[in-house]
C-alpha cells in the first residue's frame, strides 16, 4: 500500500475557523480513506477516570486530529480544563456539563496552576448541563473552559486540537499523572471500522446540527 501524505493545517483562532476546519478535516477522512492507513494512527487508552475512552490520533501540521470512542458511565465523570483550543463533533448522545472560570484576567492563573490548584479552580465554576445530540458540536477557545461528558450509551466523536496553550500543560490539567497505555489491536481495529462506517459515505457526516 502506498504511503499517505496527510494535509498540514495551521491553528484556528476563532470558533468559526475551528468549525470550518473540523468540517474540512472530516471531508479529508472521506477523500483519503484514512481507515485504510492504521499505521498513521497513534493510540491511547484513557481509563484512569470515567468515562473510559479509546483514542486514535495523528498530527496534521499544527493541528492534532483525534477520533474517540467513549464508553457509558454511571458515575460522575471528570471535570477538567482543556490544554489547548479544541473543537468536537459528536456522533451519538451524551450529557455535557461545562463552564468557564473567571475572566480573561484569570488566564494566567489557569495556565500556571498545578494539578491540585486546578481542582480548586474547577470547583468554583458555575456549570451548565446540556444534551449533545447526534451531529452536534462545540468548541473551546479559552484556557478557562472546563467540561465533562456523561455518556449513557457508547459514543464516537472527532476532536481537532490546536497546539498547547503552553508547553507542559497536560501534566497540570489533570488530577495526577498516569502512565500511557496503548490500545490493544482489537480496540484499534474497532476504531478503524467505525471510521470507515462514518466517512465512507458523505451522508454519514457532512451535516451540522449545532
Amino acid at each position: 500500500m502506498s504511503k499517505i501524505i496527510l494535509p498540514r493545517y495551521s491553528a484556528f483562532k476563532t470558533k468559526e475557523e475551528a468549525n470550518d476546519l473540523r468540517d474540512r478535516i472530516e471531508m479529508d477522512f472521506h477523500k483519503l480513506k484514512l481507515w485504510e492507513y492504521p499505521e498513521i494512527w497513534n493510540t491511547k487508552l484513557i481509563d484512569h477516570d470515567d468515562p473510559e475512552v479509546w483514542r486514535v490520533w495523528s498530527q496534521w501540521g499544527d493541528i492534532r486530529v483525534f477520533r474517540h470512542f467513549s464508553h457509558p458511565s454511571l458515575k460522575k465523570t471528570f471535570l477538567h480544563f482543556h490544554a489547548a483550543g479544541s473543537s468536537i463533533k459528536v456522533y451519538g448522545e451524551y450529557e455535557h456539563t461545562f463552564g468557564i472560570y473567571g475572566t480573561e484576567a484569570d488566564d494566567e492563573k489557569v495556565l500556571s496552576a498545578t494539578s491540585d490548584i486546578v481542582e480548586e479552580l474547577v470547583s468554583k465554576i458555575e456549570l451548565k448541563t446540556v444534551v449533545q445530540k447526534f451531529g452536534s458540536s462545540y468548541t473551546f477557545i479559552s484556557p478557562r473552559c472546563a467540561h465533562r461528558i456523561n455518556p449513557k450509551v457508547p459514543v464516537e466523536s472527532i476532536m481537532i486540537m490546536n497546539p498547547l496553550f503552553r508547553a507542559g500543560l497536560t501534566k497540570n490539567l489533570s488530577r495526577k499523572s498516569h502512565p500511557h497505555k496503548d490500545l490493544f489491536d482489537h480496540q484499534k481495529d474497532l476504531l478503524m471500522k467505525q471510521m470507515k462506517e462514518r466517512y465512507e459515505d458523505t451522508a454519514s457526516f457532512n451535516f451540522n446540527y449545532s
